[in-house]
Order: C-alpha cells, then structure tokens, then sequence
C-alpha cells in the first residue's frame, strides 16, 4: 500500500506583504551588480559596488538616473565624503581609493593606494583618513593631498575591523569577533586601546555608531546592541533589539538612529526613546521603533547600507538604489 502524504508550506503574511511604519518606498534605480555602501552628495548618491561606483541623480526621486560609473581596482565597500568634492573608497585589497566627484558627470580617479589587508570603512579626522583594514585592524593615512595619500600609522585590532566612527578624539570600531573596540586617536601615529567589549568568537561586529555616551552596534543576525561607554575601561551592554532581517549599517541624524537591516529592510528607532526604555530597566526594545520598511521575501531584496538626507533614505541594496520617504 502506498500512502501520499500532502504537506502544505505556505508563506506567513508577513513576509508575503510590505510591512510598513510611517515609510513608504518611493522609487528605484536597478543595478546591473550588487550595490553595497553609498555616500550622498548634494542630490548625488555614490554606491559602491564590484570594481566600480555608481553616481545617481536623485534630484528627482521619481526619476532616477546614472551620472557616471566610475571603475576603480578592487572591491569597494564603505564610502565617506571628504572636504565635499573627494570621496574617499575602502577598495578591499587595492586599499583606499580617491576619487574627485566636484562634477559626478566627469568624475575621476585620483589615488588608489595599498592597504595591508583588506580596505573597508572610511571615517575622517582633520587631514587623516582612518581606515578598517580587516585582519590588519585600522590604517591611518595623511589624506593632505587628496591625490597623494600616505600612510602615517596603524593599530592592529584583535579582530576584524569592519566599521568606525569618530567623534572627537576617540574612534568607536566594530571589529568583528573582536566586538566593540574604543580607540585614542590623539595622536594618529600612536593610536591607544582604551577599551574592549566582545559577546564571543560566534558573533561579528559589523558597524558602529556614537551618540551621548552610548555606542549603537550592528551584529548581523544578533541585531543591535546599545551600550554604556562613557567610562571606555567599562564597557557595559544595556539593551538590545532583534528582528527578521540582519543588522548591517547605520546613519544617524541627530537623535534619528537608521539601521540597514538586511533581508528585513529598514528600521528607524528614536534614541530618546531608547534611553526611557533603558531608565525602564528593560533588556530588550519593544517601543523605540517609530519607522520602518519590510519588503516582501519574494522580492528578494536585501539592504546593506543608507543614507538619509531629510525626509528620504537612500538604501544600497542587493538590486541597487532604493529610496524611501519616512514621517516623524
């Protein structure tokens, strides 16, 4: 005797429809490749991508359109705008690359310079860039001449730096399994460990943002941790949030924090509202989240990066430019 056993798998609603809090998506430019970290520009979006970025007109978000495609050597990730005209590359193996975008019709490479491991994530300092070099740790270059960088120092992380951001003289890096590292970077040169917090070898700090003391980190899959950092030697997580999707990159506009989520979109939290649920004793965010865009999982989309400039979002995603309006 044959017995036919029927199994119906059916997808949750979910996932099968947009689920959205006060966003809406408004447009899209689809790349010809993955697009994986993006800067804005006056109304220029630059998004990094396999041996090239692209430049999008985003002046009208309803008609998107490509200023240029600027090939450069390696893998740009991470993209960070200096002196308002040069954007500066984490290119993987090939090390930072420079490239002058004063006109996005016509821009073009200046520098490319080697890097000691892997070129990810940029921030600025004065005249220095700071680098995530990966295994490496940070690289530290003299950026005085947008054309001619030179290396003037570095810090080997006892992880894998992916992300950084400086505020003042300190340099918060997420770096992988090593967690959240504080840095002194006084003295570019002489770069100084002030302090370390890891949740274990399993897990992997993928960007960082600094705002009033706490430092907001993206753990992938772990989602978001907010720390206690305004004593560096100690360290202490203070709350978490954990949704569908993967929490990859960050912007923050004032109190406005927006995090990249992956496969689960994008998520915008009010860090006011975080600091009352933290007084709250709570571990856990139920109630700080006050935007948010999901697409459905047949579209297969899949968010890396943003940007927000006013009242819009810019969003590197696996199938290119993705813009979205948010209310508040």
């Amino acid at each position: 005797m044959e017995l036919l056993f029927l199994i119906s798998i059916s997808t949750p609603d979910s996932l099968k429809y947009p689920d959205s809090l006060n966003m809406r998506m408004v447009s899209r430019w689809k790349a010809p490749l993955p697009t994986f970290g993006i800067e804005v520009a006056g109304n220029s979006a630059y998004l990094s991508s396999m041996r090239r970025i692209f430049a999008i007109d985003f002046s009208d978000p309803l008609g998107l359109a490509l200023s240029s495609e600027i090939k450069v050597d390696g893998f740009p990730i991470g993209l960070k705008l200096y002196r308002g005209r040069y954007l500066l590359a984490g290119s993987g193996y090939s090390g930072l690359t420079v490239v002058d975008v004063e006109d996005p019709y016509i821009a073009e490479v200046l520098a490319s310079v080697p890097s000691r491991d892997s070129a990810l994530s940029v921030d600025v300092k004065g005249r220095y860039a700071f680098v995530t070099d990966g295994e490496a740790g940070i690289t530290v270059y003299d950026i005085s001449s947008p054309s001619n960088p030179v290396v003037v120092g570095s810090f080997d992380t006892p992880g894998f730096a992916r992300g950084i951001h400086i505020v003042g003289n300190r340099a918060y890096v997420a770096d992988g399994p090593g967690g959240l590292l504080i840095l002194d970077i006084t003295n570019p040169r002489r770069i100084k460990m002030l302090g370390q917090y890891s949740l274990g070898d399993t897990t992997f700090a993928i960007d960082v943002r600094y705002y009033n003391g706490r430092a907001y980190v993206a753990f992938g899959q772990e989602g978001l941790y907010v720390f206690d950092v305004r004593n560096p030697s100690k360290i202490k997580p203070l709350i978490r949030f954990l949704a569908y999707g993967e929490a990859l990159g960050f912007d923050l506009k004032g109190n406005l924090l927006f995090i990249a989520f992956g496969s689960g979109g994008i998520k915008a939290f009010d860090l006011r509202r975080i600091e009352n649920e933290i007084k709250l004793g709570r571990k856990i965010l139920k109630e700080s989240e006050f935007a948010r865009y999901r697409p459905p999982i047949y579209e297969g989309e899949v968010i890396y990066d943003l940007a927000v400039k006013g009242n819009l979002i810019l969003a590197a995603s696996r199938k290119g430019l993705v813009i979205y309006e948010y209310t508040y």
